[in-house]
């Protein structure tokens, strides 16, 4: 099945394995002198059409981050645990994440004409984020968005943007 989203370039979203594209724009990986937790961070939109985006508050919401050398973050919310503020709008927000760790804010704007917006902030350990090719996945019940490219290195982490741009 080859589906569009609507980033620019216009691009099939079934990858090899049928997976949805995650159009990132940007990414960013920050590290966090100790005792505070690093932050990783996305902003992007999401499109499963034909069918429409799964209800995140009465779904699992996952958020993974890896590389060639295995996951790099990972973190679950349970169903129920992002609450609808509208019609099309939903949130998770954990303000104490910025010092123990785990999701601060996940904010979903679903759209029935395009693509969804989605914005994230997690925090965590990510030493393990050594390697510049690396793959964001969001998982909302049974649906999977993937944003994968090559990360430029920055002075305090890694920076990403418009993977979806590259070629295959």
């Amino acid at each position: 099945m080859n589906l569009t989203v609507q980033c620019p370039p216009r691009q099939t979203v079934c990858t090899f394995d049928c997976k949805f594209v995650m159009c990132s724009d940007p990414a960013e990986i920050r590290f966090s002198p100790e005792p505070r937790p690093d932050l990783f961070k996305f902003g992007g939109r999401i499109s499963a059409a034909p069918h429409p985006l799964n209800d995140p508050s009465t779904t699992t919401v996952s958020i993974l981050l890896e590389n060639a050398n295995g996951t790099v973050y990972s973190v679950d919310l349970a169903a129920g645990d992002m609450i609808a503020t509208g019609p099309s709008s939903f949130i998770f927000e954990n303000p104490s994440a910025r010092l123990s760790g785990g999701v601060g804010l996940l904010k979903i704007r679903r759209s029935l004409q395009g693509p969804s917006l989605i914005v994230f902030k997690c925090y965590g350990d990510l030493s393990a984020a050594t390697l510049s090719h690396m793959k964001a996945t969001l998982t909302i019940g049974d649906q999977e968005f993937r944003s994968e490219g090559d990360w430029r290195q920055t002075p305090t982490g890694w920076f990403g943007a418009h993977f979806e741009r590259q070629a295959p």
